[in-house]
């Protein structure tokens, strides 16, 4: 780890900072620049000595690369109240792993400045472009995005992250999380419950017996055997 000072919310949006910079469209929109000018950027990356530097194109690609591998051969931990609610909200909606992350990523990507100037470095994207982007920054495989993505999966389904469809557009445009949702998982005086009752209905305490659940794949294989036949 560049320091030892990061927490992890502060290490994860460093490592998703610098993969996105080095985005092909992204480290060509800052190698133009002969001296770094957004200071929060850099101070995400843990690269303060870069603030007002004349660096050249090849020098910087190195340095955001190495700075990369020793984020990644620390990896940020998965600790803290925001990601303690984040798996409580998985449990409760069903979400996946990959589904989890990209959620992480969208709520942070718009409370982290730096985060979201970074990939809009990485220009206007069409849904398959954001797809691809999404998997490399999160280092999720592509087909993992793209069924996150789905109107039927829990992540979409319930409301809690909705993808602007529309023809291209920035990252932070596309991804919209539920309003309220980033304060309640970031703020450690806030209640997911509380905020999450707004939105949802509890669901009341299942009546079905054990027998009653083998009734219903009972019925369900018949169904399935009858379209077959």
């Amino acid at each position: 780890m560049p320091t030892g000072r990061l927490d992890e919310v502060e290490s994860l949006v460093g490592t998703w900072t610098l993969r996105a910079l080095l985005r092909p469209q992204a480290f060509r929109t800052i190698s133009y620049r002969k001296n770094w000018e957004d200071e929060d950027v850099l101070r995400a990356v843990c690269f303060e000595h870069l603030i007002g530097r004349d660096i050249s194109e090849s020098e910087l690609k190195k340095q955001l690369s190495l700075q990369l591998k020793k984020f990644e051969a620390s990896p940020a931990r998965r600790e803290g109240v925001s990601f303690r609610d984040v798996e409580r909200l998985a449990g409760m909606i069903g979400l996946s792993e990959s589904e989890k992350e990209i959620l992480i990523f969208s709520i942070l990507l718009g409370d982290e400045g730096a985060l979201s100037r970074a990939t809009s470095h990485i220009g206007d994207l069409t849904i398959n472009r954001l797809f691809e982007e999404l998997s490399v920054i999160l280092k999720l495989k592509p087909p993992q995005v793209q069924k996150a993505f789905q109107r039927e999966e829990p992540l979409c389904s319930s409301g809690l992250l909705q993808l602007n469809r529309r023809s291209s557009m920035r990252i932070s445009q596309r991804l919209e999380p539920l309003d309220g949702l980033s304060r309640a998982l970031l703020d450690p005086n806030e209640n997911i419950e509380s905020m999450l009752s707004l939105y949802f209905d509890k669901a009341p305490a299942p009546r079905l017996s054990r027998s009653d659940g083998h009734q219903r794949k009972v019925a369900q294989l018949q169904i399935h055997t009858s379209r077959r036949t």
